[in-house]
């Protein structure tokens, strides 16, 4: 009796120790689990990828069996991605080029293990097109094209340059880095001050009055002014070499004319270049859609022009006329950095009481006409012999 007693000790004895190490072998499992979970997201896996990386344990854990951890199988980017190592982009040379050229760029790129020794190529996305051209890899980057100037698009109207985001893209494969690149148009420049003043390498050609990137093609026998990103000594660069209207007699950008009134308008001007001087001047006004030219003449530092009855058909109360100076036989304008331009108003329709009418800047000039009963300029009342009350007087 004491020996059967004993065995069932024994046997139960035996169990509570397999008991106890299978709950070792669980506790292990579970740690283990936690301690991969715990790396993987250190390593910037998400969650998704934590299961790819590590099995979820299964029933065979709990007999004491080692789980196997199983390493995803992805693309060369995944694996950069999963490695905490990213390609990045550090320098592209040239950042930007001309439109109308095809040129060759470098980039210089970081982490360059993933990418692949062949069938490289730099894709170039503009909103309505992508363009692909081959590109080899660099102990450093990569290089590459650009895609034919016939197949970028055009530079939109109003603008200068057009950017695509460039990227490097195995063949049959996803983007792996990707920034942006410029193309720019000087030819899009209209004025000196605009095309020198750009961030990008244009010229001027006075003469040829034309913003260019083939400098030694368009400006041989033509004094050039020299963009101010343009690398290199320059005799003349920037906008202080270009010949412009600078400024009115008044200090004002607007020159103020009655409407039905007769005004020579002058302006100083900065001309560059004798060839300028000796040239014809004239004028230009655009009113409403109707273009008015004058004769001008250039003394000193001033243009002066002809006299010329200025007036508009709209209601408004007063409208801005767009003004030019042009010299030479193709209607080249002096830049107007300024935006000069000429404001042509009617006191009756700024005012249609005598008290409105003398509390009006007295820029304008205008008065109470007791004959006329109506706003005035002094010439128009009554061609200037009726009673005109002026500014700071007592209306009637």
């Amino acid at each position: 009796m004491e020996r059967k007693s004993e065995g069932i000790y024994t046997k139960m004895a035996q169990q509570k120790n397999s008991t106890r190490t299978l709950y070792r072998w669980s506790y292990i499992s579970t740690w283990r689990l936690a301690f991969l979970l715990v790396l993987a997201a250190s390593l910037g896996v998400g969650s998704s990828d934590a299961q790819d990386v590590v099995q979820p344990a299964t029933s065979e854990e709990g007999t004491g069996q080692r789980n196997d951890c199983r390493c995803a199988t992805k693309d060369p980017l995944s694996s950069i991605t999963s490695s905490g190592h990213y390609p990045k982009i550090t320098a592209v040379t040239p950042h930007h080029i001309q439109r109308t050229t095809v040129h060759r760029i470098d980039l210089v790129i970081e982490n360059l293990d993933q990418i692949p020794e062949n069938n490289v190529t730099c894709v170039f996305s503009f909103a309505d097109a992508t363009l692909i051209t081959e590109a080899q890899k660099k102990p450093n980057g990569v290089s590459c094209v650009t895609p034919r100037n016939d197949f970028i698009p055009a530079v939109p109207a109003g603008e200068h340059n057009i950017t695509a985001q460039l990227s490097v893209r195995p063949t049959n494969g996803s983007d792996i880095v990707s920034t942006s690149f410029v193309f720019f148009d000087c030819n899009s420049f209209t004025s000196c001050t605009q095309c020198v003043s750009s961030e990008f390498p244009c010229d001027w050609c006075v003469d040829g009055y034309r913003c260019t990137h083939k400098t030694y093609e368009d400006c041989r026998n033509d004094i050039l002014i020299t963009g101010i990103s343009r690398v290199g000594p320059s005799f003349r660069s920037g906008p202080i070499f270009c010949s412009a209207i600078i400024g009115t007699s008044s200090g004002s950008r607007e020159i103020l004319v009655a409407d039905n009134s007769k005004k020579a308008v002058r302006v100083t001007v900065h001309i560059i270049g004798q060839f300028i001087v000796q040239n014809r001047f004239v004028c230009d006004f655009k009113i409403e859609s109707k273009t008015t030219r004058v004769n001008a003449v250039l003394l000193a530092d001033t243009i002066y022009c002809d006299a010329m009855e200025f007036t508009y058909t709209s209601k408004l109360s007063n409208i801005n006329a767009s003004f030019a100076i042009l010299w030479g036989a193709g209607n080249k304008a002096l830049d107007n950095p300024e935006n000069i331009y000429v404001n042509i108003y009617r006191c009756r329709d700024l005012a249609d009481t005598c008290s409105g009418c003398l509390t009006l800047d007295e820029k304008y000039g205008c008065g109470w006409c007791q004959s006329s009963k109506s706003c005035e300029i002094l010439e128009h009342c009554n061609k200037g012999l009726g009673i005109w009350v002026e500014k700071n007087l007592i209306c009637p």
